[in-house]
């Protein structure tokens, strides 16, 4: 098993708190963004709805936002074609597939670790 280091200080915000509004915590960003995609909501969509939910007016701070959004979409996209080809290959090896539901689980505790 592999160590999860923490973020450099750096990236604790996803845009920085020099501004007039709080810094956008990254745990929260990935956590909100997460649930807007979950719900379906199209890219632009999200992207309209962390301007408003953050309060992101600053022209300059659009291609991070945009970089971000991108970044966390990117990844839920990358665990869940992941999952399926797990379920896919595991379903080859069990036709009857049994094991399917036990190993997408493992799977899922393995990505929250």
């Amino acid at each position: 098993m592999q160590a999860t280091l923490p973020p450099p200080p750096t990236m604790d915000a996803v845009i920085g708190d020099d501004g007039p509004r709080p810094a956008i915590h990254t745990d929260k960003f990935v956590e909100q963004v997460s649930a807007w995609a979950a719900l379906g909501l199209p890219y632009w969509d999200i992207i309209q709805a962390a301007k408003n939910r953050w309060e992101i007016r600053i022209e300059d701070e659009f291609p991070l936002l945009h970089l971000a959004v991108l970044l966390v979409l990117g990844a839920r996209h990358m665990v869940a074609q992941g999952l399926v080809e797990a379920a896919l290959l595991r379903l080859q090896q069990d036709p009857f597939g049994s094991s399917v539901l036990q190993g997408l689980l493992e799977d899922l505790v393995q990505i929250l670790r």
